[in-house]
């Protein structure tokens, strides 16, 4: 009995060297060990290359994901490919682990890999969904500056068609969007009527409520019908404010025009243009 105890100690300390040695440099090849113990050396050594191994292809993973969400799953250097070129490296490696460690890194593989993909799956979606956001958020800022420019002009129609041209925009480009998660839709739609309503651009309010559009589920209604009441909320508070503004904008620009006006009776001059 005490030879047996005496023979495990010497096979756990073995196993013990085989990982420090791996920890020091040191190449299966050019392991030192007892003859006798060897074999638990080169597993201790074996056991910790798979080990690390794996660990090192989970952190090349998480380093290279935001990579791999910019592309295809099946792209060159894609995610796919780098999940192929990872379990043909690292089956040799765990094939040749003591059977205990072999089974348990297999297991671990597996949901590694289970992970890895839901990880992803989860970062592919953010990524198209932050490419798509602000390729509509651009095409946002050039309208306002459409509308900006259109309403310095004397044809107030041109203003008038720039405002349904964004309301389309919104319903298109947002609305019937299947890119777009449906809170997304919700917060886009909200965030571009208070972006406009920024702008004291009360028309795009008026759009929102007058202008109809056909919708997924066959009924017709207007983008505000389609909006919770919380969205609704927050889009006529932001407009009400641009509302006070205008007023307060046009009360000014009134009276100086009845100042200007005033002092050109009294040097006899009668212009009608405001």
């Amino acid at each position: 009995r005490l030879a047996g105890q005496a023979f495990e100690r010497q096979t756990e300390e073995a196993y013990l060297e085989g990982v420090s040695q791996f920890a020091a440099g040191v190449a299966e090849v050019e392991l030192e060990s007892n003859p006798i113990t060897r074999a638990w050396t080169t597993a201790g050594h074996r056991d910790t290359a798979g080990r690390v191994a794996v660990a090192e292809t989970q952190a090349t993973l998480a380093q290279k994901m935001p990579e791999f969400a910019a592309k295809e799953p099946d792209a060159e250097g894609g995610f796919n490919q780098f999940m192929t070129a990872q379990r043909e490296r690292l089956g040799p490696m765990l094939s040749g682990m003591s059977a205990k460690q072999r089974a348990a890194m297999f297991m671990q593989l597996a949901n590694d890999e289970v992970t890895a993909q839901k990880k992803y799956t989860a970062a592919r979606t953010e990524h198209i969904l932050k490419v798509e956001q602000q390729s509509i958020m651009a095409g946002l800022t050039a309208r306002r500056d459409n509308l900006e420019l259109s309403s310095t002009m004397a044809d107030s129609s041109v203003y008038q068609d720039e405002v349904i041209s964004l309301a389309d925009y919104l319903y298109g480009s947002i609305w019937q969007n299947d890119k777009l998660p449906p809170a997304t839709k919700l917060d886009m739609i909200q965030q571009a009527a208070e972006y406009f309503s920024s702008g004291d651009h009360t028309m795009v309010y008026d759009a929102l409520r007058q202008r109809r559009y056909a919708f997924d589920d066959g009924s017709e209604g207007t983008l505000w019908s389609q909006l919770p009441l919380d969205n609704q909320v927050k889009i006529d508070t932001a407009h009400r404010k641009a509302e006070g503004r205008v007023k307060d904008i046009r009360a000014a620009e009134w009276e100086v025009f009845r100042a200007i006006t005033e002092s050109n009776w009294k040097d006899g001059i009668f212009e009608h243009s405001y």
